[in-house]
């Protein structure tokens, strides 16, 4: 009964993450994740350590002076990262470094859930559309627009376009591109524990299937940086992955330039950059909301850091210079809203906890060849979604923070002083 209530709070942390609940995506979501935390400590007795505590303290610390330069106090800026860290610490302590495990665990049932439902939505689009009608969570007023359908019942989520000649698996979030890097991140973890092997490996290979179905070109080329960590880092692979290299690279673009899908995408987004002030313009005049590509986000944020560098904007959202234009748009980019809303204070704990957990797994995974991988794969996630600073991601960079066994079956002793 323990081990299932512990392994609950680790899916709620991983449905929340996966943003396909509206809820979710607003900030009185964090006082959920801060009730849901604070009831797990309390029934399993946990206590604050040093490290936690210093934690909000360097977080409360970076608050004040944000508060003071752009002269505004809001609590959010106080509670809704420190919420997310709150929630990572206890899923930790709960699980300790089998979280890992826990987590790619439940993203294998997770994928095969997609599929039974991607597989019903290729078959008989109405009927399963009017199944997920009933246990809808989630209310637009879109539902069956000519542009887009939207559902949720938790463990599935449908975004599905008028312009797709074929559905795009989304799993339990909320566009496809974020389940598919969940997914790579689940292969990730997979490699660690099962040590780069591809053989009697049923996991790996659900996750690559229900990756194809996502149709995602962010999780695409992020799963080439695992696959070739993890090809170098075999035995029986190693030594034909320079040759084999250059015809992956050059499939990989065969793959994006022959599938409509994914090279539209490419040429739409970065047709974008061009068209900034267009779409400040019109979203001025129609007072309309607009969420430009990756590219084009990046160099919207770009000016909001070059205006406040060290600290950022915080949660002042009315300094964002589109906004002061009159106009509404929301950048995508998480690296991009990370250097706007936190400047390089920011970015610095962010590469911090990154490289510290990255080095973690290389040990984990006795990684010999193309370390930091880690680093390379959530920098790829970043550029395109914001899942890179979610709950369950704050879990696997913290872990190395409050535990010092390593993921691996021989249960080394990894030492971490804060």
């Amino acid at each position: 009964m323990i081990k299932y209530l512990k392994n609950f709070y680790l899916f709620v942390i991983l449905i929340f993450s996966g943003y396909g609940i509206l809820f979710t995506r607003q900030p009185e979501a964090s006082f959920f994740l801060i009730a849901f935390a604070a009831f797990y400590q309390m029934l399993f007795k946990i206590k604050f350590n040093k490290v936690f505590i210093n934690i909000l303290l360097i977080w409360t610390t970076y608050a004040i002076l944000t508060s003071i330069s752009v002269k505004s106090f809001n609590p959010y800026l106080f509670i809704y990262n420190p919420s997310f860290f709150y929630a990572a610490f206890i899923g930790i302590k709960l699980l300790g470094s089998d979280i890992i495990n826990q987590f790619e665990k439940q993203m294998y049932y997770l994928s095969i859930v997609s599929l039974f439902f991607f597989t019903w939505q290729i078959i008989n689009r109405e009927s399963l559309f009017s199944i997920l009608n009933i246990f809808n969570v989630n209310h637009y007023t879109d539902y069956f627009s000519i542009e887009r359908t939207r559902f949720n019942v938790i463990i599935y989520n449908v975004n599905d376009k008028a312009e797709w000649n074929f559905p795009r698996n989304c799993g339990f979030s909320w566009e496809p591109g974020p389940f598919g890097c969940f997914l790579v991140v689940a292969m990730f973890f997979n490699m660690i524990v099962h040590r780069f092997s591809f053989t009697k490996n049923k996991h790996f290979w659900i996750f690559l299937i229900t990756l194809i179905t996502t149709q995602s070109t962010t999780a695409f080329v992020t799963f080439f940086i695992l696959s070739v960590w993890a090809l170098l880092n075999n035995e029986q692979f190693k030594r034909v992955v320079f040759i084999g290299l250059p015809i992956a690279v050059f499939a990989l673009f065969l793959l994006f330039t022959n599938v409509p899908v994914l090279w539209n995408k490419i040429v739409t987004e970065y047709s974008q950059v061009n068209d900034i002030d267009q779409m400040v313009d019109t979203s001025i005049k129609f007072q309309e909301n607009y969420a430009p590509g990756r590219f084009a986000s990046f160099l919207i944020t770009w000016k909001d850091f070059q205006a406040r560098p060290i600290l950022g904007y915080g949660v002042r959202e009315d300094l964002q210079w589109t906004r002061q234009q009159g106009a509404f748009i929301l950048p995508v980019s998480a690296i991009g809203n990370l250097l706007a809303k936190y400047g390089l204070i920011g970015l610095f704990l962010w590469l911090f906890v990154l490289i510290k957990s990255s080095k973690f797994y290389d040990i984990s995974a006795s990684v010999k060849l193309f370390k930091y991988a880690w680093i390379f794969i959530v920098l790829s996630i970043s550029i395109g979604f914001s899942i890179v600073f979610s709950p369950i991601f704050m879990v696997f960079y913290f872990i190395p923070l409050f535990v010092n066994k390593v993921i691996s079956s021989k249960q080394k002793e990894y030492k971490y002083v804060f």
